[in-house]
């Protein structure tokens, strides 16, 4: 296991976790819900909120499927293992 940008990865992955657990566990007015539910309502009659709501829950896709598969190239998540079923649900 050498060093390199892969080295931090699953540490960056499991920080992310931690946090997206801490704040939905936090978020006792559930503030997320309504963000969320907001932007769902709105993407049916807006396309511009569509459009940015789309993109980036692509780009946050993305960027956890680049993170595990660094990890995985460095050896601290099972190579075999596909990106796509193991990265969290956002």
């Amino acid at each position: 296991m050498a060093g390199g940008p892969d080295a931090e990865a699953f540490a960056r992955l499991s920080r992310y976790v931690h946090l997206m657990a801490e704040n939905t566990a936090s978020d006792t007015e559930r503030r997320g819900c309504l963000l969320a539910k907001g932007a769902a309502e709105l993407a049916q009659h807006d396309p511009t909120v569509a459009q940015r709501s789309a993109e980036t829950m692509t780009a946050l896709l993305t960027l956890l499927r680049t993170e595990i598969s660094a990890a995985q190239r460095h050896g601290d998540i099972d190579s075999t293992a596909d990106p796509e079923r193991l990265r969290p649900f956002c």
